[in-house]
């Protein structure tokens, strides 16, 4: 009897096969026996096979279908080596503890060798899926064939994840968090707005307030943006300089000194100047030991080029701006014209990145400014996309102690109080109060932070009476003790810290608009 929602992807574009299996019964992941399961498919020689997939990884997914409440991917492994044909059947008989067997067949999605001239018309139809797939499981990466060459004949451009991380910086202006789905799918939202012109929907995309798209991100503004986008332009003067840096002398013993020197300072600057682009503040621990870094290997870099004193040592004492001013510039290789454009190149070099590491002190200094509303803005709007993925967190914690939505309907939070509400509209006010808040951030601004830190403090009240509720087994019997359990308590708990987040953040916002407007007026 066929019970099982299969959808195989395989081919080309596909690296490696898995299979999107949904199962009829609620079943726990590690129920599962690959070992005991198997796959029958056509190869792509046309002849039928049937393998184990014992090694297979099982990755369990939260959106869940209708008639299908678990759900599953099951990855082969990187190095499997068959290549399943694209529209021919595959059979899944997945076995689960206790003996039962469940079977699923449908026909193997995917394009075993794409035309180049299909690309554009492959890419369009795998669009969809490929949106469902990212929201159900974690993002799977792996190079592609001969270390990622595409069928279509382009070469591999690098690692698959640095491809990936590109465009998302492209698109959004920074890359989204490993596994932050919920987050991810709102900062698209935010980018790309429907709009209807003459009849016709479109999907517009609307760049963010940042600096520099590739670099800076989204929610960098203010003072930390300024920063970013200096840093930015230092590295564009600089880049060539310390490309075409060439030795006033020759080392005879490591001539390559010089070249692992360059390469050495190149990654620490461009580690420190991308840390300044990330969203939601300066992360200063971060970008000082970068900057630390970036400055020894100045120095080290000069001494190899023959502008700094063989016997230099690391300058000890003060800032990382004044031991940059202090690398000690040395003439004694400097013999003719050349010899003097080269020197005055590594002077550059290293009084602009003096310049960003003054900026950079200026702004994490005590004398820094309080943090600007866009960075505020930034971290609210982190706290509020993380709410539907904790609220769907507790609503499986429900389901797997079988406290249904029906039940959810009639518990009340206070049982005896007709005003009281319901465990599940409480759930789902946290859930609908996300998408309130930004509207009322995107419509009203400050004012609407005030009325969302309103919000979420009447949140709030409601999801301590239910911790006070579910501590106390209020209402006893069998719901009580199961609403009790550590694995319901643990995300009504994390729900209720992300929501004081909202109000706290929002309340922030609030305050210093309305500080800022008694000052104005009072001068």
């Amino acid at each position: 009897m066929s019970d099982l929602r299969v959808t195989v992807h395989a081919g080309n574009d596909v690296v490696p096969p898995y299979v999107d299996v949904g199962l009829p019964v609620v079943v726990a992941r590690r129920a599962l026996q690959p070992e005991e399961s198997t796959l029958t498919f056509v190869d792509a020689d046309g002849e039928e096979r049937t393998v184990a997939l014992e090694g297979w990884r099982v990755k369990q997914s939260r959106q869940t279908e209708a008639g299908h409440p678990s759900r599953f991917a099951l990855v082969a492994p990187e190095r499997f080596g068959h290549r399943l044909a694209a529209g021919r059947q595959a059979t899944l008989r997945l076995a689960v503890e206790g003996g039962s067997t469940h079977v699923g067949a449908a026909l193997v999605i995917g394009d075993d060798l794409p035309p180049a001239d299909a690309a554009l018309l492959a890419e369009a139809r795998n669009a969809a899926s490929a949106v469902d797939l990212y929201a159900a499981y974690p993002i799977l990466t792996s190079p592609g064939p001969d270390g990622g060459a595409s069928a279509g004949g382009a070469s591999a451009g690098g690692d698959a994840r640095a491809v990936v991380q590109r465009e998302w910086r492209n698109v959004l202006g920074r890359v989204p968090r490993d596994g932050d789905v919920a987050g991810l799918l709102a900062a698209l939202d935010r980018r790309f707005v429907q709009q209807e012109a003459d009849g016709v929907e479109a999907w517009v995309f609307t760049p963010g307030s940042y600096v520099g798209q590739n670099d800076v991100g989204a929610g960098v503004t203010g003072a930390q943006a300024s920063l970013a986008a200096l840093a930015q332009r230092v590295s564009e003067e600089i880049a060539p300089y310390v490309a075409e840096a060439v030795p006033l002398r020759r080392r005879l013993d490591n001539p390559e000194e010089v070249d692992i020197a360059r390469a050495g300072f190149t990654a620490s600057w461009r580690a420190f100047v991308a840390s300044l682009g990330d969203e939601g503040g300066l992360p200063a621990a971060r970008s000082s030991v970068l900057l630390r870094q970036a400055r020894e290997q100045l120095l080290r870099f000069g001494v190899e080029l023959g502008t700094v004193d063989d016997g230099a040592l690391p300058p000890s004492g003060g800032t990382e701006l004044e031991a940059i001013r202090r690398i000690p510039i040395s003439r004694a290789y400097v013999l003719t014209r050349d010899d003097e454009e080269r020197l005055t190149n590594f002077m550059i070099v290293r009084d602009r990145v003096a310049s960003v590491a003054y900026a950079f002190y200026e702004v994490i200094g005590p004398d820094a400014a309080t943090p600007d509303y866009g960075m505020v803005f930034t971290w609210l709007q982190r706290d509020l996309d993380v709410l539907p993925e904790l609220v769907a967190d507790v609503r499986w914690a429900l389901d797997s102690v079988d406290f249904g939505l029906e039940q959810q309907e009639v518990l009340a939070l206070t049982p005896g109080d007709p005003s009281s509400m319901t465990l599940a509209g409480v759930l789902q006010w946290a859930e609908d109060i996300s998408d309130e808040g930004r509207g009322l951030l995107q419509d009203a601004g400050v004012r609407g932070a005030a009325m969302l830190a309103e919000r979420a403090q009447a949140l709030h009240r409601e999801l301590t009476t239910l911790h006070r509720a579910i501590a106390a087994r209020r209402g006893g019997g069998v719901s009580a003790a199961r609403l009790s359990m550590s694995r319901i308590r643990v995300p009504v708990g994390l729900l209720g810290d992300a929501v004081v987040r909202v109000r706290d953040q929002a309340g922030q916002i609030a305050e210093e608009a309305a500080g800022a407007t008694l000052g104005a007026s009072g001068s």
